[in-house]
């Protein structure tokens, strides 16, 4: 079974170069999987000292076999096949990296280091050799629970729309979107105009409304941190008492990573500062045509319907905000099928491909011009 699936980003170079070299001081072989054009392209983003960490290149195309890439040979997949328990395959991430890395994972190589051309922030400390390797020992553990949350969602919204709806002020004035799958997060529940089709969360605050997400009918997933983190999230009886009422877990990782992840089924969620985030990464997994962001106001003026649940401060707003830029990134590099549009938008207009605004909004907020 591979033990770990490493996302990271290209422009860590010197770090991607660390981890090989650790990884081979460890008796490891290390792959480069894929020769098509796209591959090539992204040989340019790796130094020399990262590509003289790489024992041999494989790829799906048989005419390939036997063949050299920068100096490198490319081998066969049945020898890849052999050196399985013995290997790390390092895979770019693009169209059908998806499927080639769930092609790798039922072969079982040891391991393998996802390299994304979507950088994110310049916050790299996620990258650090240590808790790259500490995520070693945590992967298994995160496929077999991801795994078995998310794999059956993928592609199950194709041709759809999807409302992700958070729970800011602006959410009263939503007027629901015809025929469209609403994705909601934390108090969402309470929001009376939809009936949720997947719901999130991921904060232990929902003690406090316990009994109101058990009785709510749809399909809610809450989530976990590292299996090694003595500190959950979620904590651990609270955990139990969701699964046992028919919530689905899912792993977010320990480590603070600000890019979002393509593969949620074999890699923990990447750890955000709001649930929000959580339902955006699994909207994108089920591949809409069309998103739309409702109540993701990104102020700290409270909640819809004025709850007062918890309190959001200046600094944790303007984190989310920079994840929501770092989420167009992502998005336009990866998905760029799918549109993200804003509903009665605040902080956030502007940012995506389309603004919408209701009338009572407009009505509410007269200083907002279209």
């Amino acid at each position: 079974m591979v033990k770990t699936i490493v996302h990271y980003p290209s422009s860590d170079t010197t770090k991607i170069s660390l981890l090989l070299q650790e990884l081979r001081d460890s008796g490891y072989e290390i792959c480069l999987f894929g020769m098509g054009n796209y591959a090539k392209n992204r040989l340019a983003y790796l130094q020399e000292d990262c590509l003289e960490k790489v024992n041999f290149l494989c790829d799906n195309d048989s005419k390939k076999w036997n063949t050299e890439l920068n100096g490198i040979k490319c081998i066969s997949i049945a020898e890849l096949e052999n050196k399985k328990n013995s290997v790390v395959c390092v895979v770019f991430e693009q169209a059908y990296h998806i499927e080639i890395k769930k092609q790798l994972v039922k072969m079982g190589v040891a391991h393998l280091v996802s390299i994304s051309t979507f950088s994110g922030s310049n916050n790299t400390k996620s990258a650090e050799t240590s808790n790259i390797i500490k995520s070693v020992f945590l992967a298994s553990y995160v496929q077999k629970i991801n795994g078995k949350t998310f794999s059956k969602y993928r592609g199950i919204n194709k041709g759809k729309e999807v409302v992700i709806v958070g729970t800011g002020p602006t959410l009263d004035e939503y007027v629901p979107v015809k025929n469209a799958v609403h994705i909601g997060v934390n108090t969402a529940i309470y929001f009376k105009k939809i009936k949720l089709k997947y719901y999130f969360v991921q904060d232990d605050y929902c003690r406090n409304y316990l009994n109101d997400i058990i009785k709510y009918p749809c399909e809610k997933f809450f989530a976990a941190r590292d299996i090694k983190n003595a500190h959950y999230h979620i904590a651990q009886e609270l955990q139990e008492i969701l699964l046992n009422n028919g919530l689905k877990k899912y792993i977010i990782s320990d480590i603070p990573n600000l890019d979002f992840v393509l593969d949620i089924s074999v890699e923990p969620l990447s750890s955000f500062s709001s649930t929000i985030f959580a339902a955006a990464q699994f909207a994108l997994w089920t591949m809409p045509k069309k998103i739309y962001l409702v109540g993701c106001d990104v102020t700290a003026t409270g909640h819809y319907s004025k709850q007062t649940f918890n309190i959001n401060t200046d600094s944790m707003m303007n984190a989310i905000y920079e994840d929501w830029l770092n989420f167009k990134k992502f998005t336009s590099i990866n998905y760029p099928e799918t549109e993200i549009i804003s509903i009665n938008p605040i902080r956030l207009r502007g940012v995506f491909s389309k603004d919408i605004y209701t009338k009572s909004f407009l009505e509410k907020y007269p200083d907002i011009q279209q």
